[in-house]
């Protein structure tokens, strides 16, 4: 019994991992849509005075935010697991993610060149924050904060404060409150995938 259910969680057939993939897309890309629509944040952002452009700016970090960090959360798991087949599972949802996203891109009614686009903003991001996660933990390090021995909490911080930064295109304050609206709304994500992926 243990076996079969160890094999229906890892099973790595095409449809289970595109399901799964799904399934976790969805729950970033419906929690950036939440974020995008919140009074609260439009507020802080000041959207009714920002153009067509920056509010699609505003929109596109918030969902590209949630696809990284999922990725990121799957190559620290692929890492620490000893477990082939846990890994072998993880390893097939890392590389059907991107193709998913697109997939759901295109779904939704994406033209093809809008696409292109996001995944570049994907690719860069991704670079960004996973260079961002090393250059968090090295300085809370230096002040011996016990939070930089979390490495998946070191993960969602990357995420949330790299996202305020590009909302507010780099001018940040500790005292803004967006930053902590933006904290509130990923928190939910961050506690999603680590639950969902199994």
């Amino acid at each position: 019994m243990f076996k079969f259910i160890r094999f229906l969680k890892y099973n790595t057939h095409p449809a289970r991992i595109e399901s799964k993939c799904r399934g976790l897309i969805l729950l970033g890309c419906n929690q950036a849509m939440r974020m995008f629509k919140s009074d609260d944040v439009r507020k802080l952002l000041k959207f009714d005075q920002a153009g067509r452009t920056e509010q699609d700016r505003f929109f596109n970090e918030m969902t590209v935010t949630n696809i990284i960090m999922l990725l990121l959360i799957i190559d620290k798991q692929i890492i620490e697991t000893d477990d082939l087949e846990r890994k072998m599972y993880l390893k097939a949802l890392r590389e059907d993610t991107p193709k998913n996203f697109n997939a759901f891109l295109k779904r939704i009614g994406i033209p093809k060149k809008y696409a292109k686009i996001w995944q570049k903003l994907v690719n860069l991001r991704y670079d960004e924050y996973d260079k961002g996660v090393l250059e968090w933990r090295g300085a809370l390090m230096d002040h011996n904060y016990e939070v930089a021995t979390n490495k998946t909490l070191m993960i969602f911080q990357t995420v949330a404060f790299g996202l305020y930064q590009h909302l507010r295109r780099g001018k940040v304050s500790p005292k803004d409150e967006l930053y902590k609206r933006v904290q509130g709304f990923l928190l939910p994500v961050y506690k999603g995938l680590m639950k969902k992926i199994g």
